[in-house]
């Protein structure tokens, strides 16, 4: 499956959620590729998984591909659910974009310190 056959069957509003978490990755990754991973719309940071973005039915879920950035960041992430590898919240209340930008910069870290 491609990324748009994914893109292609999200709502109205999951498709602005969607296109405003890619809005975040490409300010700050701009090189980065969008793929499918897992069934999950993926970007792609050097071929490596920078993050996943899925809407299920009551909530949208973010994975950083690990539970390392999850847990260096878990004071910022309290008020969230989700599991040791992603991170989910309310389809009425948007993860605001700080918190996007520190994830996905946290992961940058991470993958930046592998290429060495």
């Amino acid at each position: 499956m491609q990324a748009n056959d994914l893109i292609s069957k999200l709502t109205t509003d999951q498709r602005a959620e969607f296109d405003r978490i890619k809005a975040v990755v490409m300010k700050l990754t701009p090189d980065a590729e969008l793929t499918v991973s897992y069934g999950l719309l993926t970007f792609r940071y050097h071929s490596k998984g920078l993050l996943g973005w899925a809407a299920g039915k009551n909530f949208y879920s973010l994975y950083p591909f690990g539970k390392v950035v999850i847990e260096m960041l878990s004071d910022e992430l309290t008020k969230y659910d989700g599991t040791p590898g992603s991170v989910h919240y309310s389809l009425d209340e948007p993860m605001p974009e700080s918190l996007v930008e520190k994830i996905i910069s946290e992961k940058l870290i991470l993958l930046r310190s592998q290429e060495d």
